[in-house]
């Protein structure tokens, strides 16, 4: 972490990448445990594509018991996937998942989820 004088005086505070995370690990919104490696290159030595970070997203909320986290997964990726979707969107997809069981979301998974991959990549 730096203190940066500019020119006309003004004062910044200037921090690296790595201290960023850090403080995001503290605060909360960046978690530590992450299922690609920091690097966010595959073992291979090349960087994941999108459609692998999707897989990877969605095999990650299939595995999860928590069944309000599930359905919060779902609608951040369908954020994610979709940024310029609009509330009606978001409203029609928490009426389809909400009071679904947990066994019901998974096949939504299944069925639908996947298609927003592709729809991402076309």
């Amino acid at each position: 972490m730096k203190i940066v004088t500019s020119s006309n005086g003004k004062k910044k505070i200037k921090i690296s990448n790595r201290e960023w995370h850090n403080i995001g690990k503290k605060a909360g919104w960046i978690k530590e445990s992450q299922i690609i490696p920091d690097d966010g290159y595959a073992d291979g030595g090349r960087a994941y594509t999108d459609e692998e970070m999707d897989l990877i997203k969605i095999e990650e909320i299939k595995n999860n018991d928590n069944r309000p986290e599930k359905i919060k997964q779902i609608m951040d990726l369908y954020v994610d996937m979709h940024p310029t979707a609009s509330g009606y969107e978001l409203n029609t997809l928490w009426n389809d998942i909400g009071q679904m069981s947990t066994e019901k979301i998974n096949q939504y998974i299944d069925q639908y989820v996947s298609i927003w991959t592709r729809e991402r990549i076309n």
